[in-house]
């Protein structure tokens, strides 16, 4: 076979060409197929790449089940819908730590620059430092007895330790897009782009989830001009790609090849995904049919009415996991979740 010409010129033989090199699902191409940065984006291949072992092993199957109920099919679709259930649990846990900390963290700045603008003795409390009349016709009597009062104060050193604070957040959201650049910005567009075919390097890998849900988590806590919403797509994108391929580099873990054939490739990994952009949104705003409509109309240029009622079950137990997380503690049935984003309780009509 002739050598095949690459980007810049270069001939490549078939045996190396990118599509022999892919490391995850099979066809398509792999981003470190050639060593060349122009070049590494490849891609999806939604057509298996059929063999003479691969039918024999197919029409194997059609023959063993012949004349029963449990067949091979219908085991793939249980394992399919369980995967899918753990998609929408995992998110919902990813979901509530990521707002757990960056309240967490909002409170502790808030919290310490407030003891700085308001110290106070053991015994007294905040009451006690409201200024009332006699505060203020002492300060009255210093002005015009031309005292000036002391300049400085417990003002200034909150100031400095809010943007200390405040800048070492955003040094530490900073360093996780430094150790993975492609955890930066929401993440929608990538998603997108993955659910239109494009394999983009490196978007749907257990580190990247890490460096986004830590540096939004962060950034959030900052007070950066960023939200939660985006960075939940991309998280719920990640958990279910991870899940339905059941392995991750990052940690050097690997099941089963057996057990997680039948999903290993483009096409149920692509549906995979959408169910998990599905649950992102359901996280970020407690709507599981928003999230729906957003990977059928924003997100998958594929769709089916299988997925769609696959993407409503991983949004509606993300929603589920949810409730059920907040109401550990409280009376069951309570509304209020701690969303990540909320224009608060609607109690009546009327004002």
């Amino acid at each position: 076979v002739g050598s095949l010409p690459d980007i810049n010129g270069a001939g490549i033989t078939y045996r190396n060409r990118p599509g022999s090199l892919r490391g995850d699902g099979y066809g398509g191409g792999g981003y470190r197929a050639l060593h060349n940065t122009n070049s590494h984006i490849q891609s999806h291949n939604y057509e298996p790449d059929e063999s003479e072992v691969w039918r024999a092993y197919v029409a194997q199957l059609h023959f063993s089940n012949r004349g029963q109920w449990w067949t091979t099919g219908k085991k793939r679709s249980l394992k399919r819908w369980i995967l899918t259930f753990a998609v929408g649990v995992i998110q919902a846990f990813v979901a509530a730590i990521c707002n757990f900390c960056s309240r967490s963290l909002s409170k502790y700045k808030y919290e310490y620059v407030y003891d700085l603008l308001n110290p106070f003795s053991e015994g007294e409390s905040v009451a006690d430092l409201q200024l009332d009349d006699d505060i203020t016709k002492n300060l009255d009597d210093m002005t015009t007895s031309g005292t000036e009062p002391p300049s400085g104060g417990p003002g200034i050193s909150a100031f400095w330790a809010f943007c200390l604070i405040q800048t070492l957040f955003a040094a530490i959201s900073s360093l996780f897009v430094w150790i993975e650049p492609v955890s930066a910005g929401s993440g929608i567009p990538e998603i997108k782009c993955f659910l239109n075919g494009i394999d983009l390097p490196r978007i749907v890998r257990v580190k990247t989830l890490m460096c986004k849900v830590i540096g939004v988590t962060f950034s959030v806590a900052a007070g950066l001009p960023v939200g939660k919403e985006g960075p939940m797509v991309h998280s719920g994108a990640v958990v279910a790609a991870g899940i339905s391929q059941g392995k991750t580099k990052f940690w050097g873990v690997d099941t089963s090849f057996s057990k997680f054939s039948d999903f290993r490739n483009d096409r149920e990994k692509r549906d995979f995904v959408a169910c998990g952009a599905a649950a992102g949104v359901a996280s970020a705003f407690v709507a599981p049919i928003g999230g729906v409509l957003f990977s059928l109309e924003e997100g998958a240029s594929y769709w089916s009415t299988k997925l769609t009622w696959r993407a409503f079950f991983c949004a509606m137990t993300t929603v589920a996991t949810l409730f059920a997380i907040k109401n550990t503690d409280v009376y069951w049935g309570q509304a209020d979740v701690a969303r990540l984003f909320s224009f608060g309780e609607f109690t009546k009509i009327s004002g």
